[in-house]
């Protein structure tokens, strides 16, 4: 199966995010449309990571992708 998250992220400081992602099976995140990590894989149990630039009080869209492919399922962001 695969899903879909969304929603807003609104930082307090403006400056360099890092966002990490464990999942059982391919994951891919977007922070305002733009594609900070991309591992659309099968595989599970490592910590993928990606940086982008923020500005404070400013509002940004985010969007989560996930596959499970067999046995267990979990994501963690």
């Amino acid at each position: 199966f695969s899903v879909r998250w969304t929603g807003e992220i609104q930082p307090r400081y403006s400056g360099e995010y890092t966002f990490f992602i464990n999942s059982d099976n391919g994951r891919r995140l977007w922070i305002n449309n733009q594609l900070i990590i991309d591992r659309w894989v099968d595989d599970w149990n490592i910590d993928y990571s990606g940086t982008i630039n923020l500005t404070a009080g400013q509002k940004y869209s985010i969007r989560l992708e996930y596959f499970e492919n067999v046995g267990g399922a979990a994501a963690r962001l």
